[in-house]
């Protein structure tokens, strides 16, 4: 695996490189609640889109990744104007009915992509992709809502693309989801203590 990952690292792109150090920004920088992250996000997606569908052939996550593009703007959009109020969006918590929605909505979206990835092309690990690729479109809605509970999901989203990637020897790729797991643990308590602060102001 060293060894993988050592050569990994020596065939690297200076566009790969890029992509690493921009998304490590995006998450480090979502953490603490900075409008810079959605630039950060936006250049790091374009460069692993590419990489992901031309040499592992994980199609799903490659659609993923320009969707993060996309939504890198509209989250800067979200969160300068608030949801339309004109103030900076606030750190809020999801009700106990949205995480329903989140989890059955993505499981349904899963299904037929699952089902033409693994019947319509040669895509590696079709069912666990679909489903990754589902609830981080999901998850990132809610980043763009600044709800808190998104980290919780992203932990759990990245456990799983470190798999994804391990099996089909991208080390590196797997090394990146390792620390997005490790900041997103982080993001969660720098969210919670942001949305305690909040409700404390609003009580005074």
């Amino acid at each position: 695996m060293l060894s993988t990952l050592l050569n990994e690292l020596a065939q690297l792109h200076w566009l790969d490189y890029l992509a690493l150090i921009a998304g490590i920004l995006y998450v480090i920088f979502a953490a603490k609640e900075k409008m810079i992250c959605w630039f950060f996000g936006g250049v790091s997606s374009l460069s692993i889109a590419y990489a992901v569908f031309f040499f592992y052939q994980l199609y799903s996550d490659a659609i993923l990744q320009v969707f993060y593009f996309i939504m890198a703007l509209v989250g800067i959009w979200n969160w300068k104007r608030g949801n339309g109020t004109g103030e900076e969006l606030r750190v809020s918590k999801m009700a106990f009915r949205d995480h329903q929605t989140l989890i059955v909505s993505s499981l349904l979206l899963a299904i037929p992509l699952a089902w033409y990835f693994s019947q319509k092309t040669e895509a590696a690990l079709p069912v666990i992709d679909a489903v990754t690729t589902t609830f981080s479109i999901m998850t990132t809605f809610l980043v763009i809502g600044k709800k808190l509970e998104n980290w919780l999901y992203w932990i759990i989203i990245d456990i799983a693309y470190v798999f994804i990637y391990s099996y089909k020897g991208a080390y590196l790729f797997a090394l990146l989801m390792i620390v997005y797991t490790v900041i997103a643990v982080l993001g969660y308590f720098e969210w919670r203590k942001s949305y305690k602060r909040e409700i404390y102001l609003e009580q005074i």
